[in-house]
């Protein structure tokens, strides 16, 4: 059996014009709700031991944060194949997924995400930035990786708005 954890990227700046979608940051409110969130998960004992994020600033930002409230021994994996990935290519990379780590987060972006749970829920889902889900797969190896729901259990959905106060826009 094997948990994948998916976080959205937390809010991000578009104050500044001249940086490319890759290159931008997270904003104030980014900043303050992904250690929030990292906290959280933290409280969950989630037993996270990688975290695997997209390689676009904002994710990596997140990541940071999350990993900050996270056991030491948790190792971050960087790979520019979930920056923007669709179904298809989020299904590749967690079957690439080191079959030594059983629970697994996994940092990226919309509208990917929304399309990867749209398709495990069979409904269409709001996700948020900075929301985290998790998913049970009843699987051994991360190489069996599908979107069937005979494998594949949504466990939940955790906002910031919906577990934090003052999550609000900026």
């Amino acid at each position: 059996m094997k948990q994948l954890w998916l976080m959205r990227h937390a809010k991000s700046s578009w104050e500044h014009a001249e940086l490319d979608d890759f290159s931008r940051p997270l904003n104030r409110r980014g900043n303050r709700v992904a250690p929030l969130m990292g906290r959280w998960l933290s409280m969950q004992e989630s037993g996270i031991d990688t975290v695997v994020s997209s390689t676009a600033v904002r994710a990596q930002q997140t990541a940071s944060h999350v990993l900050a409230h996270l056991p030491s021994g948790t190792t971050l994996e960087s790979t520019g194949a979930l920056y923007l990935a669709t179904v298809s290519q989020w299904v590749d990379e967690v079957r690439r997924f080191d079959n030594c780590r059983n629970v697994v987060l996994a940092i990226g972006h919309n509208p990917g995400m929304e399309d990867l749970l749209a398709e495990v829920a069979d409904a269409g889902i709001p996700f948020p930035t900075a929301a985290i889900t998790l998913l049970t797969l009843k699987i051994e190896h991360w190489s069996q990786f599908s979107l069937s729901t005979e494998t594949v259990k949504m466990q939940g959905i955790w906002r910031p708005k919906e577990l934090f106060r003052d999550c609000g826009e900026e």
